[in-house]
C-alpha cells in the first residue's frame, strides 16, 4: 500500500469526503456532478505521465446516472497498481456488478474507505464517517438520527419501493470486452463538449476487435413493421418549371481520398475480425495506411423514401461483389435506431454507440461481421457482408447529452481508417434541427471533400419538394453538388429523367430512379437486404462504381429512356 496523498483520488457525488481529503491536503478531482466529475477525470488520466497518476475512483452509486455502471466498469481495470475503485451504496441497494471494485456500504468509516481504495491506513481517518448524504462527521455517535417514532406523521405505512434494475447501465461486461488493446491510460467517458467546427482528428486506435455478444436461442423471424418502407404513391412529381436550368456537368468518376495522420503498426486493415479475400484481378486497392475510406452518408427529407434499405443494400452489394473490401454501416439515427431490427440483431448485449459514448473508445461500438452473422442463422437469413456500428439499444441510451454528434463524429472517422467503404444511415432531415446530428454531423461531414451523399426521396410531389428544400439549405451550408446523388425510390410514376436532372442540376450530380416492388417490403420485412434485388441491383451497381471506381461495379450501358410527360403512361 502507499500514503493516500501520493495518488490523486477522483470523487463522484460525495462533496463532504471531498472536503475532508482537501483540506488533509490529498489531490481531489472531482465536478458539480456526474458528468463533471467524469469530464475532469479524464482529463487528469491524459495529462499522467505514468499510470500512478492516473486518480483512483471512490463513487456513490447512483441509479439515475445513464452510464455510471459501463463507466465504472471500463475504469475498474485501469487503475494504478494496487489501488482499487471503490463504489458506494446506500443500506437498502443491492450491490452493483462492478468487476474489480470495492463496494461499501454507508455509512462507512473512511479508515475503512481509504483501506478499500489500496492506500495506507492513517489516523487522521478512524474518527470520521462518512454518511448516505454525503457528509462526513468524526465519529457515527454524533451523528444522530432524529427519533420519528413520536410523530403520527411518521407512523402510517409508508409507500411500497419501486423495483428497479440495478445491473450496469452497459448489459455487456466491459471486463469481458477486454481494454482497447496498446492503450496504456484510456481516454474515458463522455465527452459532451460543443463538437468543433471541422472533422475531428482522431488519434489511431486498434482495429475493430472481436466483441464477445450474448446470442440467444435461434427463432425463426417474425415480421416487424417498417415505416421506412411503406409503399407510397402519388401524383405526378412537380410541374415543370418555366424557365429550365442548365444542363448537369458530369461529376468525377472517383472521389478524392482524404488523408488522416498515419497509423503506426500493423495495417489496420488486416487486423479486422475474419479472413481478407484475395484482391480481385484488376480491383486497383488504392486505400493506403492511414487513408480514410469512402464515405457515403444515406439521407431522407421525409419517412419513407427507403434510405435504410439504400444504406444496407449499398453495403452488402459492395461486400457481396468485392470480398476484399472492408463495409461498414453506421446507425446514426439516435432516435429510432431500427437496423439492428431489420437485420434480426436486436440483442440488449451486443455492442453499440453508447458503448463508445461512455468509453471513449470507438472500438466498443462495433458488432463484427463475424459476430453478426453468429447471431442470424443461416438457415432463415443470407449472410452478412458488412460490419455495423448499432445505435442505441433503449430509449435510456438515446440520451443526446451522452451519445452527442462529436460521438458519432469520432467513431465515424476512426471506421474510416478500418474500412474501405463506410455507409452512414442518419435522422431524418427536417427543416429545424433539433437532434443536433445534422447540423453538428452531418452537413460538416457532406461539407467535406470526397464525402457523399445520397438524396433519397419517394416519387410524391410532397416528398421531391421536401428533398428540395433540404438540398436548397444544404447548399447554403456549403455542401457542393459534385458528391451529391439523388435516388428516387419506390417510383409509380412515369416522369422525365433528364428534366429533374436539369431541375435538381444545382445540388446533385446524377440521378438514379428504382422502380416499386413490393417483394422488397417482404425481403426487409423478413431480415434479408435486397441487394440482388431486380429492381435495386443495377442502380447500386452504378452508384458504387461511381463512389468507389471499382470495375467490379462497372454497369451495362444505361437503356435510353424516352422524354416522357409528367402525366401517368397511357393518360393524355
Amino acid at each position: 500500500m502507499t500514503d493516500i496523498r501520493s495518488t490523486p483520488v477522483g470523487i463522484i457525488d460525495s462533496p463532504g469526503l471531498v472536503s475532508v481529503l482537501t483540506a488533509a491536503g490529498i489531490p481531489v478531482v472531482t465536478g458539480s456532478d456526474f458528468r463533471d466529475s467524469v469530464r475532469a477525470i479524464r482529463e487528469r488520466s491524459k495529462q499522467a505521465r505514468s499510470a500512478d497518476e492516473v486518480p483512483v475512483i471512490i463513487a456513490r452509486w447512483r441509479r439515475q446516472h445513464v452510464g455510471m455502471g459501463a463507466w465504472l466498469n471500463s475504469i475498474s481495470g485501469h487503475t494504478p497498481p494496487g489501488k482499487r475503485t471503490v463504489v458506494l451504496i446506500d443500506p437498502d441497494d443491492q450491490p452493483p456488478t462492478i468487476t474489480g471494485a470495492e463496494i461499501l456500504p454507508l455509512p462507512a468509516n473512511l479508515s475503512a474507505l481509504v483501506t478499500a481504495a489500496g492506500f495506507d491506513d492513517h489516523p487522521t481517518y478512524s474518527d470520521k464517517t462518512l454518511h448516505s448524504d454525503g457528509s462526513v462527521h468524526e465519529n457515527a455517535a454524533d451523528f444522530q438520527i432524529p427519533d420519528l417514532d413520536d410523530d403520527p406523521e411518521w407512523t402510517q405505512p409508508p409507500w411500497p419501493e419501486p423495483e428497479f434494475d440495478d445491473s450496469p447501465s452497459d448489459p455487456t461486461s466491459p471486463a469481458a470486452r477486454g481494454p482497447a488493446a496498446g492503450a496504456s491510460i484510456p481516454a474515458w467517458a463522455i465527452d459532451a463538449d460543443p463538437p468543433p467546427a471541422g472533422r475531428p482528428s482522431a488519434a489511431p486506435v486498434p482495429a475493430w476487435a472481436e466483441m464477445p455478444v450474448g446470442s440467444d436461442e435461434s427463432a425463426p423471424p417474425t415480421p416487424v413493421s417498417q415505416s421506412d418502407l411503406v409503399t407510397r404513391s402519388g401524383p405526378a412529381i412537380l410541374d415543370p418549371e418555366p424557365d429550365p436550368l442548365p444542363v448537369l456537368a458530369a461529376a468525377p468518376a472517383r472521389p478524392a481520398t482524404v488523408t488522416a495522420p498515419p497509423v503506426t503498426g500493423d495495417d489496420l486493415l488486416d487486423l479486422m475480425a475474419g479472413p481478407r479475400a484475395a484482391a480481385t484481378p484488376g480491383s486497383d486497392r488504392t486505400r493506403r495506411r492511414g487513408q480514410l475510406g469512402h464515405l457515403v452518408i444515406s439521407w431522407a427529407a421525409r419517412g419513407g423514401a427507403a434510405k435504410t434499405s439504400i444504406a444496407l443494400a449499398l453495403a452488402q452489394r459492395a461486400g457481396q461483389r468485392c470480398p476484399d473490401l472492408q463495409v461498414t454501416v453506421v446507425d446514426a439515427n439516435r432516435g429510432q435506431s431500427d437496423i439492428t431490427k431489420y437485420l434480426r440483431l436486436a440483442r440488449p448485449t451486443i455492442p453499440g454507440i453508447f458503448d463508445a459514448a461512455v468509453t471513449g473508445d470507438p472500438a466498443r461500438a462495433v458488432l463484427t461481421m463475424q459476430a453478426a452473422n453468429d447471431l442470424r442463422p443461416g438457415r432463415w437469413f443470407d449472410e452478412l457482408h458488412f460490419h455495423l456500428i448499432p445505435g442505441p439499444r433503449s430509449t435510456d441510451e438515446a440520451d443526446p447529452t451522452v451519445v452527442t454528434s462529436d460521438v458519432y463524429a469520432q467513431v465515424i472517422e476512426q471506421a474510416q481508417l478500418n474500412s474501405d467503404l463506410v455507409i452512414v444511415d442518419t435522422q431524418i432531415v427536417e427543416a429545424h434541427d433539433t437532434s443536433g446530428l445534422i447540423d453538428n454531423l452531418a452537413v460538416p461531414l457532406l461539407a467535406t471533400p470526397g464525402v457523399w451523399g445520397i438524396a433519397n426521396t419517394d416519387s410524391s410531389s410532397v416528398g421531391v419538394s421536401n428533398l428540395a428544400d433540404r438540398l436548397s439549405m444544404m447548399a447554403a451550408a456549403g455542401v457542393g453538388r459534385e458528391h451529391m446523388l439523388m435516388v428516387i425510390n419506390k417510383s409509380v410514376v412515369d416522369f422525365s429523367e433528364d428534366d429533374v436532372r436539369q431541375r435538381f442540376s444545382p445540388y446533385v450530380c446524377d440521378l438514379e430512379r428504382i422502380g416499386n416492388d413490393d417483394t422488397v417490403v417482404e425481403m426487409m420485412n423478413n431480415g434479408r437486404i435486397p441487394s440482388d434485388h431486380a429492381v435495386y441491383a443495377a442502380a447500386l451497381d452504378r452508384i458504387l462504381h461511381r463512389i468507389t471506381g471499382r470495375p467490379e461495379f462497372r454497369p451495362a450501358p444505361r437503356p435510353r429512356r424516352s422524354i416522357l410527360s409528367w402525366r401517368r403512361r397511357g393518360h393524355r
